[in-house]
């Protein structure tokens, strides 16, 4: 499995206990309950409703912890979400200046002497300077 793509197991197994809890429990309310004095919106409720979202809840944790995508990666379900989205890092480098700015002299980057990472030494002046950082 890619790295981005590994599913967290923790998440998992919070979905698959939400989906057993709200399941019984369900049940178990129902049975702990006077049946002669429920009407028929309290059985639809302990035994079809609590269950069923329970169930719903449950599986979407699992579903999002295990990063499958039942969309196929697109449509505005996915752009919502953020699946499919990849973050393209941008690299740099540096550069010294096109010009010394203590003697104008021009500065190219196999002239210069590399003092350190960002700085450089003017080779007609001998002038310390800073580079420029400029997107590749």
């Amino acid at each position: 499995m890619p790295e981005d793509k590994k599913p967290n197991m923790t998440g998992v197994m919070v979905g698959i206990l939400v989906t057993v809890v709200t399941f019984f429990g369900g049940f178990v309310l129902f049975f702990t309950q006077d049946i002669s004095q429920m009407g028929i919106a309290q059985i639809l409720l302990f035994v079809l409703f609590i269950p069923f979202v329970g169930a719903i809840i449950g599986i979407t944790i699992m579903i999002r912890s295990m990063n499958i995508d039942i969309f196929g990666g697109v449509g505005a379900f996915n752009a919502r979400m953020g699946v499919g989205e990849r973050v393209v890092e941008k690299s740099y480098v540096h550069e010294p200046p096109p010009f010394c700015s203590s003697c104008g002299g021009k500065l190219a980057s196999e002239d210069v002497d590399w003092i350190g990472p960002l700085t450089v030494k003017c080779p007609y002046c001998g002038a310390t300077l800073q580079t420029q950082k400029r997107e590749v």
